[in-house]
């Protein structure tokens, strides 16, 4: 296009039938060109590609960790060691159930999984926000808030999956195989920065669906709504999950206290 001169686009499309004559061999986005004497010349040009469709991601991304805590819960819940089940009430969150071989291994793996499609999966929605604000805002230009809110939803759900990688990696329990207090408190920081980037990501992309009205179908625009209100749900069950936390392993926060570092729990490997 450069370098044809005065060039103007038209952005429609020739629909080719698909019996009886053709108006054209070509099909795709027509072109005006005015050349230097004033005569005007309609130029096809081939339909562009269509976009790569991230549903499959998308689909992996959501049964990997499904997938991944059915695993560790099962086997959690059903191996027993020096008496006792890896997993017992009233721990039963997800961390416990990836802290103890062989759950841990499948937790960690599946976790750290998840977590790489996570900026892929941010990245090709990042794109179609743009995309869509393009064709939204073809006469006025695309407002500096909408591009701020996409930016910024990349920026905190890469940062979430970095956070997920940090809960995968430090275990959430003091024992004899190297749970120490400061483990735990790492723990915990890396699940704060997970859950809440997760959050504040739902949050964004229901206000970007404020200046897209027509981004998604009804039903997908339905469920980014109801992921968004249900941030406050989730902050609250945080916000009373942390402590209880606290409160059941206080048992062993003060024995780590007193007798060392790993001096608390149940070896777990």
């Amino acid at each position: 296009f450069a370098f044809m001169p005065e060039l103007e686009l038209e952005h429609r499309f020739v629909e080719m039938p698909a019996s009886g004559p053709r108006p054209s061999q070509h099909g795709g986005i027509v072109a005006v060109v005015r050349g230097q004497l004033g005569q005007r010349e309609e130029v096809a040009f081939p339909r562009p590609q269509q976009p790569h469709r991230s549903f499959p991601l998308l689909l992996t991304m959501l049964i990997v960790p499904f997938v991944t805590f059915c695993l560790t819960y099962t086997l959690s819940l059903t191996i027993e060691r020096n008496g006792h089940h890896l997993m017992e009430y009233p721990k039963y969150f997800l961390s416990v159930s990836i802290e103890s071989k062989p759950a841990s291994c499948i937790g960690s793996f599946g976790l750290s999984l998840t977590c790489m499609l996570t900026p892929i999966i941010c990245f090709v929605r990042h794109r179609q926000v743009e995309r869509a604000a393009a064709q939204h805002f073809q006469t006025t230009p695309i407002p500096d808030r909408l591009t701020e809110l996409n930016n910024r939803a990349l920026k905190i759900g890469s940062g979430a999956a970095v956070g997920g990688l940090g809960v995968a990696s430090f275990q959430s329990s003091i024992d004899a195989c190297g749970g120490t207090i400061p483990v735990v408190c790492v723990h915990f920081m890396f699940a704060g920065v997970f859950f809440s980037g997760g959050m504040t990501y739902c949050f964004l992309m229901w206000r970007i669906d404020r200046y897209l009205p027509r981004l998604g179908g009804a039903t997908a625009r339905g469920l980014r709504r109801l992921f968004a209100l249900g941030t406050g749900v989730q902050l609250a069950v945080m916000l009373l999950v942390v402590p209880g936390l606290v409160a059941i392993n206080k048992d062993n926060f003060n024995t780590a206290v007193a007798g060392g570092p790993g001096a608390g729990g149940d070896q777990q490997g």
